[in-house]
């Protein structure tokens, strides 16, 4: 009985506010999902690759696109872009194969980051050693990823 009474007190303010002129709240207008943002051409192409990787994370975010998927399109663009050279082709190959060992659950989020971490440590250590002769005048992926990780860019 206390039930029903309560129901018919709420269905009557309810109606009270009508009689009162009180207009209901609406809901808040749907916003749209915010375009497909266009890659700017930076003079900085390690920044290029930066956008292009983040475009791509939202993919992997909404299921439309493995990790592996994106790595692999991420190389595409760094090759069109950058061009090959043999830092970022050994940095670009341990990229794609943590993405193959994170898409099948062989390593965890935390794992891949140290793996990449220690992999980017480590062209630094090499980079001073490397003649000048043999550094890239651009290793935009690697750098890239420096920047990801906080580390200081290859110069």
């Amino acid at each position: 009985m206390k039930r029903h009474l309560t129901f018919m007190l709420i269905a009557f303010s309810l109606t009270g506010c009508a009689q009162l002129g009180l207009k209901p709240v609406t809901p808040a207008p749907v916003v749209p999902a915010k375009p497909a943002q266009v890659a700017p051409a930076p003079a900085d192409l390690s920044e290029r690759l930066l956008f292009e990787a983040n475009r791509l994370a939202e993919e992997v975010k909404a299921g439309r696109l493995t990790r592996t998927q994106a790595a692999d399109q991420l190389g595409r663009a760094r090759i069109a872009w950058v061009g090959r050279n043999p830092v970022d082709d050994e940095t670009f190959r341990l990229y794609r194969q943590i993405s193959v060992e994170r898409d099948t659950g062989q390593i965890s989020q935390a794992e891949s980051q140290r793996k990449m971490d220690d992999a980017l440590k480590r062209w630094q250590r090499r980079w001073v050693q490397l003649p000048l002769s043999a550094r890239p005048a651009n290793p935009a992926f690697t750098n890239f990823l420096m920047k990801v990780y906080g580390l200081p860019p290859l110069q």
